[in-house]
């Protein structure tokens, strides 16, 4: 599996509230291979979020993200209530939660 993991910033504190909630469940887009997404705020500095999105491989991963879905209507929705600068990384997931003593 492969994780998308993505740092930014929002105009206000209280950015993450003014994004649609539509925009931010990327069910509606039903991506191929998509496993699971987080979206969380900072808790020492509110206007940093956080996105964190799983997809089975890395082909699925690419493919969404080089989706027309992906590029003309998600990602233009996003990023109008986003600032400055971002960051963003994919990983190959190694250890998973699963993988834990004791873990379901």
């Amino acid at each position: 599996m492969y994780m998308r993991i993505t740092w930014g910033k929002t105009f206000t504190a209280g950015g993450m509230e003014t994004l649609p909630p539509d925009i931010l469940d990327l069910s509606r887009f039903k991506p191929q291979g998509l496993q699971s997404r987080w979206v969380a705020r900072d808790a020492a500095d509110p206007e940093n979020y956080y996105s964190v999105t799983v997809f089975d491989t890395l082909e699925n991963l690419d493919g969404w993200e080089n989706s027309r879905a992906y590029l003309e209507d998600y990602l233009p929705a996003v990023t109008r209530h986003l600032v400055g600068s971002h960051s963003s990384s994919v990983c190959k997931i190694e250890v998973g939660a699963s993988s834990l003593p004791g873990a379901r």
